[in-house]
């Protein structure tokens, strides 16, 4: 999208950042920002040219997982770990999975660099200190990587917990507890209650003010039928998707807009 695509109004909505959301892509190309205002979606830029695999966003921070290292932004300081699949952030760490399914945490304050607490085989996604892998859903401790359950894990969302596997779509209660049967293969999850999951059955969203109920949601009409979610982030008063496709969705209340960014090999999405 250029300015010349924009109205007048929106142009001094982005052209502040008042009232504007930075979201981060990754993709091929790089890490891509796309600015939102409510449900209308801004430009968008390559604010670093890298292979970036997965980003992760909390707590005013923004991490990116590339070919070559985990990288922090804004200024995409290297932060040592070597080429990563995969971040996650808890508000004072950085957790990353290698390449050969190493895992490293690095605490931002501590100054002792990153320490490896274990490996999984087929590593599929992070979230938080949560590990999605072939074997299940493990958890990174201060010293160690412990097996938490379940198998065919997919994705999984440190906020419920919630997780996408190949038989079912849970949460973490009283032990694992199924949510809905069937194949899943995107859960995320925020802080507040929101949360939305994806799988052969289609999507489903959930909120408090729902009660915490799952409920179905339309896909947009624009999306092909084999165009595939690849995460959600959320911002206070928004939520951001992306497809592998390179489509951007963004729901400030009022249902999904989407805005086509034209991205191959896109990995993820957050907002800081």
């Amino acid at each position: 999208m250029t300015d010349d695509d924009l109205s007048i109004e929106e142009k001094r909505v982005f052209s502040s950042k008042a009232g504007k959301t930075e979201v981060f892509v990754a993709a091929g190309v790089g890490c891509v920002v796309v600015d939102v205002s409510g449900d209308r979606v801004g430009g968008f830029r390559v604010d670093h040219h890298c292979t970036a695999r997965d980003v992760a966003g909390r707590g005013g921070r923004i991490v990116v997982a590339t070919d070559e290292d985990v990288l922090l932004a804004p200024g995409y300081e290297a932060l040592g770990f070597g080429p990563a699949m995969a971040v996650g952030l808890t508000e004072d760490e950085v957790v990353a999975v290698g390449e050969d399914g190493s895992i490293g945490r690095l605490a931002f304050d501590a100054g002792n660099g990153w320490r490896t607490v274990g490996g999984v085989d087929g590593p599929r996604a992070v979230d938080g200190r949560l590990v999605a892998a072939e074997e299940g859903v493990f958890r990174v401790t201060d010293r160690d990587l412990r097996h938490a359950g379940l198998d065919d894990v997919r994705d999984v969302a440190a906020a419920g917990p919630f997780a996408a596997t190949g038989s079912g779509l849970f949460y973490l209660g009283n032990g694992w507890m199924e949510i809905e049967d069937g194949e899943w293969d995107v859960v995320d999850a925020a802080p507040d209650g929101r949360a939305h999951a994806v799988g052969a059955a289609g999507i489903r969203r959930r909120t408090e003010t729902d009660g915490g109920t799952w409920r179905a949601v339309d896909r947009a009409d624009d999306l092909a039928d084999d165009e595939a979610f690849v995460e959600f982030a959320y911002g206070e008063d928004v939520v951001c998707a992306v497809t592998d496709e390179g489509t951007f969705l963004v729901d400030a209340g009022d249902g999904l807009r989407t805005q086509t960014l034209g991205l191959r090999d896109v990995g993820g999405v957050a907002i800081p």
